[in-house]
């Protein structure tokens, strides 16, 4: 697994030049935010008596975007709190995720039943244009389904594999049935994240369909809600005449991120698919991980209180600061 600077480098580059979309996804110069940000502890915060080290990993969102994350932001854009006092220089406090390893799972779930018939060649440009902009550690696996879901690549960071496995979709004999429920139940769990100060693990879905679920009477919306809670989930549909729009909506808003896109007609369906991975993209670019000396050198069980903050933040919200404890026990 490779280092997250790695990746962090091919994603400034990747979204300063990228495929276009609303600029609310784009990468946040702080320069230009407006000095607006929410801030999301994701791991507890982890000592290490020995060298009273302490780390917390967290993510800097826009206040103008629930789903847009902020990435560029430096050590000297901070300021971290112990005890209510501002650390020292000899903290040597760093902001800079790239000790923790990470990866990037991405799963697209197709909808091939009938209704898409003579729309399949559009879908597999749309597909094709999806995989040609994925990043360098970012792995797709693809599942398709109607009646049944099907595999066609598991998880791979080879474009040459998953392209391969595009061109296996299905072109004739497709099924009226479309199990929707039952293929977000059966994929979602695949693609679980992970966020710890030692591990990153960002797992997203991608969901395509133009109708609704018919297939199984004894599934719910509900089921397919529960299954993706946790993931990030993001769907690209298709209007049709058999296109219910809610349940959809319903779906991706239940994911821990994500968003709903619409096209219009197929000939924009990878623009959306291209604006979903932008997305992507820009929400792997928000982590920060705090490391840094504490000064405290009494050993004793002791709680004490943590608060990290960005310099100039206009956010009054209860999510303008990062306020957490760790135990010193063992610092000496």
């Amino acid at each position: 697994m490779k280092k997250l600077i790695l990746l962090s480098s091919f994603l400034m580059t990747f979204l300063l030049n990228g495929c276009g979309g609303n600029s609310a996804d784009e990468v946040i110069d702080p320069q230009s935010a407006k000095g607006c940000y929410r801030m999301k502890q994701l791991s507890a915060t982890t000592t290490i008596p020995s060298d009273r080290r302490v780390s917390v990993l967290f993510q800097v969102l826009s206040c103008n975007n629930n789903t847009s994350g902020v990435s560029g932001l430096k050590s000297g854009d901070f300021q971290v709190f112990e005890n209510s006092g501002s650390i020292d220089s000899e903290s040597l406090a760093s902001f800079d995720p790239k000790q923790v390893p990470f990866s990037m799972r991405t799963l697209l779930l197709l909808d091939v039943s009938s209704s898409v018939l003579n729309q399949i060649p559009q879908i597999k440009e749309a597909c094709k244009a999806l995989i040609e902009q994925k990043l360098p550690d970012q792995s797709f696996a693809i599942y398709i389904f109607d009646k049944n879901t099907r595999r066609l690549r598991d998880f791979t960071t080879s474009k040459d594999e998953l392209l391969m496995a595009i061109e296996q979709i299905p072109t004739k004999d497709l099924e009226n049935s479309t199990n929707l429920y039952g293929a977000i139940m059966t994929t979602a769990k695949l693609v679980p994240s992970k966020y710890t100060a030692t591990e990153i693990s960002d797992g997203s879905l991608i969901i395509f369909t133009d109708g609704r679920h018919n297939a199984d009477p004894g599934l719910t919306l509900e089921n397919a809600r529960a299954a993706v809670r946790g993931v990030n989930t993001y769907v690209a549909a298709l209007k049709s005449s058999d296109l219910q729009e809610d349940p959809l909506k319903q779906i991706a808003a239940s994911g821990e991120n994500g968003g709903y896109f619409i096209a219009d007609k197929v000939d924009v369906l990878k623009e959306q698919f291209l604006n979903i991975q932008k997305r992507i993209s820009n929400w792997a670019s928000s982590y920060y991980l705090l490391n840094y000396r504490s000064p405290i050198s009494n050993p004793q069980n002791r709680t004490n209180t943590l608060e990290i903050r960005i310099k100039g933040n206009t956010n009054r919200g209860a999510d303008k600061s990062i306020s957490t404890t760790f135990n010193s026990f063992g610092f000496k």
